[in-house]
């Protein structure tokens, strides 16, 4: 029987997105994109107020129920843009509401620059599963050629790790 393969994901300026999908398109994973209940700004003063809301007073916004059941996987990959040094407010959400144990297990996460404690925390969310990979895409959208290759090289050393 094979393996059944998810990708959860939250994205808001579409880089944790485009390497969610490529993460699909090389296993066959199945996508569970988190959105929240009232849409976050992506620009401007009020997307600074927003995030900064979540970041300085650890606020969660509220996220939509999720229609799969997160049992029938085998294997579940996680990712997230990384918001001042930790994973997006959402993805915390969705930590704090659903719980699974016993999968296989890889993080990622995408950032310009630096990822500060975002995959250390996103495995600390995920202590009763096995963690079979973690790894960060640095500037995503600007170099999409690069992110496609190393989705393949992060997939392929993954999966080979694991036979021997």
């Amino acid at each position: 029987m094979d393996e059944k393969k998810l990708v959860i994901y939250y994205s808001l300026f579409e880089n944790t997105e485009y390497v969610a999908n490529l993460i699909s398109e090389n296993t066959g994973a199945d996508l569970l994109k988190i959105e929240t209940v009232t849409e976050i700004p992506k620009k401007g003063l009020s997307m600074f107020l927003e995030l900064g809301r979540f970041l300085m007073f650890k606020k969660m916004p509220e996220i939509k129920e999720i229609s799969l059941n997160l049992d029938e996987y085998d294997t579940i990959f996680i990712g997230t843009p990384v918001w001042a040094g930790n994973m997006a407010a959402p993805l915390k959400t969705f930590f704090s509401k659903y719980k699974f144990a016993g999968k296989k297990v890889a993080v990622f996460c995408t950032a310009g620059k630096t990822i500060g404690s975002t995959l250390e925390n996103m495995k600390k969310e995920l202590v009763d599963n096995e963690l079979i990979g973690g790894t960060v895409f640095l500037d995503v959208l600007n170099h999409k050629a690069e992110t496609e290759n190393y989705v393949k090289e992060w997939l392929t050393t993954m999966y080979r790790s694991k036979e021997d």
